[in-house]
This record gives structure tokens, sequence and C-alpha cells, in this order.
């Protein structure tokens, strides 16, 4: 019984370290988030930049510069993590995470964000390269991953598919109206759904499937082709919905989970029960 206790209290207490941990997961998402509302507000003439209003360009660059300090914490997170551990990166990633709110906060003009954005990339990159390495290590009780990247893929391949659908009969003046809530549900079930693995767990995966002795720059590299191309697909995604259209840009990205979905399917090793 007092061995079991004992076991008990150790998988009580890293899942509390887990629930801990991602709370920086949280805070990330916010920095992520908070251009989205204030954009509008930015480009307005009630804007609070002591410098004027900042131009549709700039707001573009605002919102994807946050992939370009992604790509900076990757690489330099993977470098130290072994040199100084898990736990005090963790504790000194807090210090960029208070200069970017800062800097947003005191900002009086575009330059500045730029700036706090770019920092709070870096952040992000060191969140999604330190957190998986610390929970694959102090893992009890996994959940099998194959199954809800499945769930995942498809799931967000129909809501997209859904959604595109009725764009396709909107742009050619088919009466949707007793319809128009398909937007939003599709929106919604596609934000829930992707959260169950696709924007969860690749971060998680990686570091359980990458040997011991290559986990810290694999987990970066990875996390660096993901940033990069989040980089890409933020910049170009004006050209890409002028090109084909809304409802083409959500056939070509519901295209993409379902490939994905496939290559799971018979490529993806299952994880659970694994470290």
């Amino acid at each position: 019984m007092v061995k079991e206790d004992v076991l008990h209290y150790a998988s009580a207490k890293y899942q509390y370290f887990a629930r801990d941990m991602n709370l920086l997961t949280i805070g990330y998402g916010c920095t992520c988030g908070w251009t989205s509302p204030s954009i509008i507000l930015l480009t307005s003439d009630e804007t609070p930049l002591v410098s004027g209003k900042i131009t549709m360009d700039e707001a573009s660059w605002l919102a994807f510069l946050i992939c370009v300090g992604g790509i900076l914490g990757n690489i330099f997170f993977g470098f130290i993590t072994n040199r100084f551990g898990r736990k005090l990166l963790l504790i000194l990633i807090s210090i960029p995470t208070n200069v970017n709110w800062l800097i947003i906060f005191f900002a009086s003009n575009v330059y500045q964000l730029y700036v706090a954005r770019i920092i709070g990339g870096f952040v992000g990159g060191g969140v999604f390269v330190i957190i998986p390495l610390f929970l694959s290590e102090i893992a009890c009780d996994q959940a099998g991953r194959k199954f809800l990247f499945l769930v995942s893929t498809f799931g967000t391949a129909l809501g997209l598919i859904t959604l595109r659908v009725y764009m396709m009969l909107k742009t050619w003046k088919y009466n949707v109206e007793e319809l128009n809530w398909i937007p939003i549900a599709s929106f919604s079930f596609v934000i829930f759904v992707a959260s169950c693995a696709i924007l969860t767990l690749p971060f998680l995966v990686i570091s359980e499937i990458i040997p011991e002795n290559l986990k810290e720059f694999g987990v970066s590299f990875c996390m660096t082709l993901l940033w990069s191309f989040a980089f890409i697909i933020l910049k170009y995604l004006p050209l890409l919905t002028g090109t084909l259209g809304f409802h083409g840009s959500m056939f070509l990205f519901a295209g993409a989970c379902l490939s994905g979905a496939i290559f799971i399917m018979f490529y993806m090793p299952e994880t659970k029960g694994k470290s």
C-alpha cells in the first residue's frame, strides 16, 4: 500500500506540473491573439498610438512578425535547453514575456509593436520547445495520439468543406439566407476539433517519437519548419484568397487536412504508453 500511495502522489504531482506549465501556453495564446481584435482599432482614427493610425501593410507585418520571433526562439532554446535544463528556462522565459507586454502597453508607434511582436514570438518558440520536452519526460497515463489526430484532421476537413460549400453557393448567388448560421458554426467546430489534436499535440508527439540523443535538435528543427510555414501562409493568404477566392482557399486547406489524415493513418506511430 505504501508503494501505491507513493506512485499515486507522484502521478498527482506530475499532473499539477503539467497543468501549471500549460499556463505558459495559455499566456502565449494571449500574446499571439491580441492583434486580431486590436488591428481594427490601430488602423482607425481612434488609434492609441501617438504616431497615428497604421496602414494595412503595417498591420500585416504586425500579424506575421511573430513567426520571425518564433523561428529565433526555436533555434535559441533548442541550443541551450540541454545546457541549462528545462526548469530554469521555464522560469526565465517569464522575463521576455513581461517585456513583451510592457512594450505593448507603452508603445507609441508601430515599430515598437513590431519589436514586441518579435519578442512574443521568441517566447512562443521557447514554449513549444521546452514544454513538450518536459511533458514527455513526466508523462504517466498517455492517451492514444493517433486516434485523436485522425478525429481532429478529418473533423477539421469536414468543417472547412462545409464552409467552402456555403461560400461557393453564396458566390454563385444562391439563396442561402436560411443557412447563414453555417459560417459561425463551421468556424466554431473547426476551432474545437482542431484543438483536440492539430493545434495541441504535435509539440508533444514530436518530442515522444524523436530519439533521445536527437530530441533537442529535432524538436527545434520541426518547430522552425512550423514557424516558417506559418510565416508564409500569413504573408500570402490575401494573395491566395484573391486568386482562388475564399471558398477555394478553404477547399485547399481541407485538402491539406485530408492529406495529413492519410499520412497519419499509415505512417504515424502510436505513442500511447511510450516516452
